[in-house]
């Protein structure tokens, strides 16, 4: 779940631990080759992997690794990329996660990677705009593992995840937050949704929770309650991307699908990004 991490990021970031000495002691008295050791090791490795890029790589901190990455046509519309900031994209994962940025400071690397896929393939907003704003507000904010996590987020990386790849928010959620404890504990206006509708709380039923469409916002109304739910639009006009609004997106559809019901999700095409 979205609870499960070492918080020992920021010590890190600013060298009160070193990742030697954290790697040793996790690993005393357990069996390295155990799940959760392992694990934790190898995000200590994928951290001294993206120092030892931005070494080597100097203009990543500028420019995508892979340069087809800077032919992309990002739209970069201002109205979804502020409500993205403010946690008021309607998508209750990743509202919870950009508010509990912006309150603490912190944010599940698993939450890191919703909201960086959501920016860059949902918005089609480049990705160097999410990493301004981590960078920002991140007390444990590193240039190259910050670099490096946007970069594999939006395809244009080392080792990025192939440029299909797009998390499904509501799955995302439904998957590490299944009792919406995180989305309720970050989003008090969804405090009182049931459960079964937490991550979709624009499906709750009209006539029993008062809920009316309003063109991208929806108001809902629960036991008293009222709460506005955002939803961005992001039917694309550029020639780089498939067209598609994250409003086609079902729990159904795994993350590497294109979307429910065969509408498709914002994806690069495959022409701008084949060999």
């Amino acid at each position: 779940g979205l609870a499960g991490t070492s918080r020992l990021s920021a010590d890190l970031r600013w060298g009160t631990l070193s990742p030697l000495e954290v790697l040793v002691r996790s690993l005393a008295g357990r069996d390295p080759g155990a799940a959760g050791p392992a694990s934790f090791a190898s995000e200590l490795v994928w951290r001294d992997f993206y120092a030892h890029v931005l070494f080597w790589e100097r203009r990543a901190a500028r420019e995508s690794l892979d340069p087809r990455g800077d032919r992309l046509a990002w739209r970069n519309d201002p109205e979804e990329i502020a409500a993205w900031a403010a946690g008021r994209t309607g998508y209750p994962i990743v509202d919870a996660a950009m508010r509990q940025l912006h309150a603490t400071g912190f944010m599940h690397n698993r939450a890191r990677m919703i909201v960086a896929s959501f920016l860059t393939k949902h918005l089609l907003a480049d990705w160097r705009i999410g990493e301004r704003h981590f960078m920002a507000h991140l007390l444990d904010g590193d240039p190259a593992s910050n670099n490096g996590g946007w970069q594999w987020s939006a395809s244009t990386g080392t080792d990025a995840q192939p440029w299909f790849r797009i998390f499904n928010p509501i799955a995302q959620g439904e998957r590490f937050d299944p009792d919406g404890d995180y989305v309720r504990r970050w989003l008090p206006e969804l405090a009182r949704v049931p459960t079964a509708a937490v991550h979709r709380p624009w499906t709750l039923d009209a006539s029993k929770h008062g809920q009316t469409k309003l063109g991208t916002t929806t108001t809902v109304v629960i036991n008293g309650t009222l709460t506005e739910i955002f939803h961005t639009s992001c039917s694309c006009k550029t020639n780089n991307f498939i067209p598609g609004s994250p409003a086609c997106l079902d729990a159904s559809s795994p993350d590497n699908n294109t979307g429910s019901k065969g509408a498709p999700s914002p994806l690069f095409l495959v022409n701008d990004f084949k060999d």
